[in-house]
């Protein structure tokens, strides 16, 4: 004889599975822009502010291609992202930044969804998340020339910005965001080591005369930073606030600089460290060194760094190539043929 024993399950139990499901259901059926609000939420300690920023701000320019319509997870599709890309181009958006605001919102889509194998495996493969070659921002050797010997009032506004534009050069291209956030206990002896601010990397730099002076101009007594631009003994929060009014300033500074100089290129943070990669390249250092001098973890990165060099350059160039293999033959009837 067979007997059956039906075990009981804990107390509890199933209501919990029932209530878990019911939970997991309801999450599913919120809106993307929800989702990927509570998930920023959520990762707001353990990613870099710029990535969260990032993060929102191409969440309310779909937010706002949506118009109030309200998606779920698995209305993204391809058709979806490709409207949203032309509602960008439509408004003048260029290719690098509408990219940045798709690659941002595949980041969200997959980390929501990571759960969610109904999901297409790649909705975005329709829609461009690369890279569009920009005008590179370095300035001549000239340029670097005339800003030095601007005169300008000591201790100034404008003079702070022209020293710590000048530090950032000589520092290998230092980032005006690690420059600011430079502590003298970082500064030993004849070299500066510091962890890059965006990327984490370890970066060394050997102190020239040039760095020197500038860093001995704004030696002061318990200062916890190399410059005098951000508060201290503040939070996080406001350490952001004023990095942020810090570098609009100094931006603002640098064109009224340029204006001074007359430098027919715009200034901006950026300038020192495309310049100084743009002039160690045309110095023959190899890339791979110039990228361990500016914290890259590959030197595809560093090459968008890099000017490179002119038609008139490669030009000479390609006649050198074209006598190795015909020696004796002049330029000229080479290019006949």
């Amino acid at each position: 004889m067979k007997i059956t024993i039906f075990v009981k399950p804990p107390f509890g139990r199933k209501r919990q599975t029932q209530q878990a499901v019911a939970k997991n259901k309801s999450i599913h059926l919120l809106s993307f822009v929800d989702r990927a609000c509570r998930y920023i939420a959520s990762r707001t300690h353990d990613r870099s502010r710029s990535t969260v920023s990032n993060y929102r701000t191409a969440l309310r320019s779909f937010e706002a291609f949506l118009d109030g319509r309200q998606v779920t997870l698995r209305d993204i599709d391809q058709a979806l992202l490709q409207q949203y890309a032309h509602w960008l181009e439509e408004r003048g958006v260029c290719r690098n930044t509408s990219s940045c605001y798709l690659r941002s919102l595949r980041t969200l889509y997959r980390q929501v969804g990571a759960n969610d194998r109904r999901l297409p495996l790649n909705p975005f493969m329709g829609v461009f998340t690369g890279n569009v070659p920009t005008a590179k921002r370095a300035v001549t050797v000239a340029d670097l020339r005339k800003l030095r010997a601007l005169k300008l009032l000591p201790g100034s506004r404008l003079a702070l910005a022209r020293d710590i534009f000048l530090f950032c050069f000589y520092a290998m291209g230092m980032p005006f965001a690690d420059v600011v956030r430079l502590k003298r206990t970082q500064v030993r002896g004849n070299a500066i080591g510091y962890f890059r601010c965006k990327t984490g990397r370890y970066v060394h730099v050997g102190i020239e005369p040039c760095m020197r002076e500038i860093l001995n101009r704004y030696r002061r007594k318990g200062g916890t930073y190399a410059f005098p631009v951000l508060p201290e003994g503040v939070s996080d929060e406001e350490l952001y606030k004023a990095y942020t009014l810090a570098l609009y300033r100094y931006n603002r500074a640098l064109r009224c600089l340029a204006r001074m100089a007359g430098i027919g290129h715009t200034l901006s943070s950026y300038v020192p460290r495309h310049t100084w990669a743009t002039r160690a390249y045309a110095n023959r250092v190899e890339l791979a060194v110039i990228a361990q001098a500016l914290g890259h973890a590959s030197t595809r990165t560093t090459w968008t760094y890099v000017n490179m060099a002119g038609n008139g350059v490669l030009a000479t160039a390609n006649r050198k190539i074209i006598r190795e293999i015909i020696k004796n033959t002049s330029v000229e009837e080479v290019c006949k043929h």
